[in-house]
């Protein structure tokens, strides 16, 4: 769900989490900073796939812009990780033994 707010093709909102750059990434700001107000920021780690496009999302060259400013948002937080990949990523990686 989160997804869907970054995405021009989904998010057709016209408040305060839609149109702009910065409404669209207000959800999953809004929602780290509450788990970090729980728990602590540094407790707090999100995953972003800004190259999948699943359940029907179709890409669109400006949501590289709402990624790009969620990042730099992001990078402000003292998060304990922000791991960044795509859906085959996480299907491919093996563990070391």
């Amino acid at each position: 769900m989160i997804d869907q707010f970054f995405h021009h093709h989904t998010n057709h909102r016209t408040d305060c989490y839609g149109e702009s750059i910065e409404n669209r990434a207000r959800f999953s700001i809004e929602l780290i900073q509450a788990c970090g107000d729980m728990i602590g920021l540094n407790k707090v780690a999100i995953r972003l796939s800004p190259g999948t496009y699943m359940n029907e999302i179709v890409g669109d060259t400006r949501d590289y812009d709402v990624f790009h400013y969620l990042l730099n948002q992001l990078n402000s937080l003292a998060l304990a990780y922000i791991l960044t990949g795509n859906a085959v990523t996480a299907f491919t990686v093996t563990a070391s033994t």
